[in-house]
């Protein structure tokens, strides 16, 4: 009988001790998370996979210049092309991604990200859209699958979207101990690893957009507690190709790097593409401006007092790529918008 018992209880253990990524563990509408901006030449721990592994992050430095970044989680503003997505998460000035679910997955319909040279690249799925997990997701579990639609940006695509096709390969490749700055240690934390790559060809050109991105999850709170982000573009247009690289952590580095504190300002202009009125967010100074430009670099529209929640009125002008330059602390900053 006590073997059996201790049979049992190591049976229990071991449940007890399961993790995996479900529809009941997602974030909800209003989630957010406070993480602070990383070194993203530390170690990402690519080789490191398996059950019971460790991942030390704990002398990992910051930046005093970029300390944070508020992950948000919020449904789509009306009039968003992300018309079959129930949420999207964002990290502000770098990508937003666009998601839905059910209970037996989650799937994506797109994203959007930004980039200092080419504004935003948009990536639209239509009827084929990508499939992110199946649920239950746990150690081990690996999905592939193919998605298709548009590829917009003013850079890569100026005569409008170009078609595109993809494919992502997303596995929780890895369960263990997650140490964090300030030795911050986490038990049972769950990796969630996915490559995903985005082909177009515009004018006989190849475009291609790869996001490499690995979450950390204590699965007892939807949004992860550490993510190391990288996306790469190259076209024959890009030169130098399109390399952005961040990494978080929702614990304080105890070792801060200084950098240039003028850094382009964070904000979003929704919705994108718009018939009307579209919405500037993010956090301005008392003197920031606006100025809106067309291809030609002709003003469109000026904005003198921006602040966040002001609004751009953009139903009289003609379909087409606009930018929109935003003047904040005497650093410009820009991103392009489509008026259909």
């Amino acid at each position: 009988m006590k073997k059996q018992l201790f049979i049992a209880s190591l049976i229990f253990s071991s449940l007890a001790n399961a993790q995996s990524l479900t529809q009941v563990n997602e974030p909800a509408i209003g989630a957010s998370a406070t993480m602070y901006v990383c070194d993203s030449n530390f170690s990402d721990f690519s080789s490191t996979t398996g059950t019971g592994v460790t991942w030390d992050f704990s002398a990992i430095t910051g930046f005093s210049g970029v300390p944070t970044k508020v992950l948000t989680v919020v449904a789509p503003p009306l009039g968003s092309p992300y018309s079959t997505s129930t949420k999207s998460t964002v990290i502000p000035g770098f990508i937003t991604n666009y998601w839905n679910s059910t209970s037996t997955d989650r799937t994506s319909q797109g994203f959007v990200f930004s980039e200092a040279t080419v504004g935003d690249v948009t990536v639209q799925y239509g009827a084929n859209e990508e499939k992110l997990m199946d649920y239950p997701f746990a150690v081990t579990n690996t999905l592939t699958d193919t998605y298709s639609g548009t590829l917009s940006n003013t850079t890569l695509t100026p005569t409008g979207p170009a078609a595109c096709t993809g494919s992502i390969v997303s596995t929780i490749d890895g369960q263990g101990t997650l140490i964090l700055p300030g030795a911050i240690t986490m038990l049972n934390v769950l990796r969630h690893k996915s490559v995903e790559t985005t082909l177009a060809t515009v004018f006989s050109m190849a475009v291609t957009i790869t996001r490499t991105q690995y979450d950390y999850y204590d699965v007892n709170s939807g949004l992860p507690v550490f993510s190391h982000i990288t996306i790469d573009g190259t076209a024959l247009v890009l030169n130098p190709p399109i390399h952005l690289n961040l990494v978080l952590s929702s614990v304080q580095p105890s070792t801060l790097l200084g950098v240039n504190e003028n850094v382009a300002s964070e904000f979003m202009v929704y919705p994108n593409p718009t018939q009307g009125n579209v919405t500037v967010k993010g956090t301005f100074s008392a003197d920031a401006s606006l100025v809106v430009l067309d291809q030609a670099g002709r003003t469109i529209s000026t904005l003198d007092s921006l602040t966040n929640g002001s609004t751009i009125d953009l139903s009289n002008v003609e379909k087409g790529i606009y930018l929109v330059v935003i003047t904040n602390n005497g650093v410009k900053t820009t991103k392009s918008i489509s008026v259909n």
